[in-house]
């Protein structure tokens, strides 16, 4: 394939997965919302809704990592100029109501964030008020294949990108870490990892920037953040997460947090 044809092939695939009623961005958002998920059975205190300054509803989700930090997808924010268009809501399963808001004061995509290929893809946010919620601790490592894993979001309980305007109320969905053969695109085991719930449940439009939480010695604990999956999603195709343990010393010398 020449490779103008290529990148355009890219483009299209990530503006497939594009986000429903959200930002308009220029960079691809393939956000992902719970297809075949549950509402939160456990509270996420440090859970994220990432949504524009009086806005109903959410366009990505994150994750609270220092009292003043969250961490979400790259192509959540890495489009958008001016921080205080980004405002969050920490600790509530209610999108649009509850727990404990702020504004944005810096959007910090990581620094080898590609939007053509999705790699790399997280960001850090800077808050401007410290959250009093307790943060979640990043794992250690990445996960390996057969480990246990949960995602976390708001976004579409329907498959086809726009079917729906995402849940209010967050949804979870059990999965497993597989193969990242099972996954769509070209994502390498060190970087990203691949999730997948029973039945080809998966994360999908709307969650993108959200957890994929993996259970060490108990309790739950940050390995990726949703990056991008298949169109429409919820098929026998995973989602791929990005592999936060590749980039514990990016995220240090940025927030100051280990």
């Amino acid at each position: 394939m020449h490779p103008r044809s290529l990148r355009s092939a890219v483009r299209a695939f990530a503006h497939g997965l594009a986000l429903a009623g959200a930002l308009v961005l220029t960079t691809p958002q393939p956000a992902h919302a719970i297809v075949g998920g549950i509402n939160a059975t456990e509270p996420y205190g440090w859970m994220v809704a990432i949504s524009q300054p009086g806005y109903v509803g959410s366009f990505c989700s994150g994750s609270l990592i220092a009292p003043t930090w969250v961490l979400t997808a790259a192509h959540c924010v890495a489009s958008i100029a001016n921080p205080a268009a980004v405002s969050v809501r920490v600790g509530s399963p209610n999108r649009n109501a509850g727990g404990v808001t702020s504004l944005a004061v810096r959007l910090i995509p990581s620094r080898d964030y590609d939007p053509w290929t999705l790699t790399n893809d997280f960001a850090l946010i800077q808050l401007r008020d410290a959250m009093p919620q307790r943060p979640i601790e990043l794992a250690d490592e990445g996960p390996a294949p057969g480990d246990r894993a949960r995602v976390l979001g708001w976004g579409q309980r329907c498959p086809t990108r726009g079917c729906d305007r995402g849940s209010d109320a967050l949804q979870e969905l059990d999965a497993v870490v597989v193969p990242n053969g099972r996954c769509a695109g070209r994502a390498q085991p060190a970087t990203a990892f691949c999730v997948l719930g029973a039945d080809g449940r998966s994360a999908c439009f709307g969650d993108s920037g959200g957890p994929a939480l993996i259970a060490v010695e108990g309790r739950w604990m940050l390995a990726g953040d949703t990056s991008y999956g298949p169109s429409p999603c919820g098929t026998t195709w995973g989602t791929i997460a990005t592999n936060l343990s590749a980039y514990h010393d990016e995220i240090a010398s940025v927030t100051g947090w280990a």
